[in-house]
């Protein structure tokens, strides 16, 4: 059985050798598709063809200029957002900076051997008369539970936070732990900012991390996950072109005479292949979208709860002091005199709630863009790449209900 890490290791292989497969896989379908079909079969049928075909087979220019002109729409629109994710990728895939003392993700220590070495002493077990008799309250002790461990935050870890919080603190809600700091990541050390999350075949937190694909060479994060569904949306039609052109044209060929052409049916079973695969990511990739989910969240969606920072409005020292009736964290975390205190209600969603679902079309717009170019073409960055300053990612009616419920007024 492979261990965490050699998987990782594979899957960084495969994100290096995958991408050049289907640069081979592509340059050999559009020599068949536009050499071997369009022109030696459609355009200028060789007289090799007229010998051994049993019925004559006739230049049809219009079905292979037609058909070569369609091909290279659609190779040109698949490749232009593979290109654009490979760039962003390369460029900006949304990596959240180390702290300091940032460590890489480690193989596994090695297993410590189950048998004992010979020259180690055996420990033997006591006797029964080693101990006088425990007294009640001891025995009463030693059959108790165990306490139950509490929840510690990255404050109790430490004697000092690590830098950084005021990037959350000058925002009106932020996805915290329930203690009222955002989430730590101990192997980045540094602080998550919503949505992020560590991806351990790369050893950076990411934001928005949707997942890691070998197909595309790397982590799929908010600055190219709408690049990667133009990518897989296109590919998805531009296999399915393929797919049905060549059944029809392999399915001709042995309908007069002449046989099963190698080259025809080795792409026709790659475009079957690779259009069942860019369908269904196609379909899952627009699902989790229309939601305002990510791959990783999706995965959790059933039980996951999250607990919000929220800002309750300006705060004198003495009113920060008072108790409210929800638990509440004040920033700075340790004031100095004149220092603009602010008061955050740390609030719970309901199991499987999405905070951030604004509906179906805001969520679509928030990704695609706001007009019919962005969504067809790779230009832009998705929206919600602009984090606001109030926000990191807009949140939805989930957030505006939280405030009523704890008494705060939505802002």
């Amino acid at each position: 059985m492979s261990t965490p890490e050699a998987q990782r290791a594979i899957n960084r292989g495969a994100s290096v050798i995958i991408p050049c497969l289907l640069v081979g896989t592509v340059g050999v379908a559009t020599y068949v598709v536009v050499v071997r079909l369009g022109v030696d079969y459609l355009l200028r049928p060789s007289s090799d063809l007229q010998l051994t075909a049993a019925y004559p087979v006739n230049p049809r220019r219009g079905t292979a200029i037609a058909i070569i002109v369609v091909y290279c729409i659609l190779l040109a629109l698949m490749t232009l957002p593979y290109l654009r994710t490979f760039q962003v990728i390369q460029t900006n895939p949304g990596y959240i900076r180390r702290g300091p003392h940032a460590q890489r993700d480690q193989p596994p220590a090695a297993q410590a051997p189950k048998s004992r070495p010979s020259s180690a002493p055996v420990p033997r077990p006591p006797s029964k008369n080693a101990l006088p008799n425990p007294t009640p309250a001891a025995a009463a002790a030693a059959t108790a539970p165990p306490p139950r461990p509490r929840p510690q935050s990255h404050l109790r870890r430490h004697r000092r936070p690590a830098p950084g919080l005021e990037r959350f603190y000058a925002k009106d809600a932020f996805v915290c732990d329930m203690s009222g700091l955002p989430i730590f990541c101990p192997k980045c050390d540094n602080w998550k900012r919503d949505r992020t999350h560590h991806c351990s075949e790369v050893g950076r937190c990411v934001r928005r991390m949707d997942h890691f694909c070998p197909w595309i060479g790397g982590i799929v994060s908010e600055t190219n996950l709408k690049f990667f569904l133009q990518f897989v949306v296109y590919a998805a039609l531009y296999t399915l072109f393929m797919l049905v052109v060549l059944a029809v044209f392999v399915a001709e060929q042995v309908r007069i005479g002449l046989g099963r052409d190698a080259w025809l049916i080795g792409i026709l079973v790659c475009s079957a292949t690779f259009f069942f695969f860019a369908a269904g990511m196609s379909g899952s990739v627009i699902q989790m979208s229309l939601r305002n989910y990510t791959t990783v969240e999706n995965l959790f969606k059933g039980n996951k709860t999250y607990f919000i920072a929220v800002y309750t409005g300006p705060q004198t020292p003495q009113a920060a002091m008072e108790r409210p009736l929800y638990p509440t964290v004040t920033y700075p975390l340790r004031p100095t005199p004149g220092a603009d205190i602010r008061q955050f209600a740390i609030l719970q969603t309901k199991p499987g709630e999405n905070p951030w679902d604004l509906g179906a079309l805001q969520n679509w717009r928030e990704l695609m863009g706001y007009s019919w170019l962005e969504w067809l073409l790779p230009i832009k960055y998705s929206p919600f790449c602009k984090h606001g300053a109030r926000y990191e990612y807009p949140f939805g009616p989930v957030l505006d209900r939280m405030r009523r419920e704890a008494g705060l007024s939505s802002r």
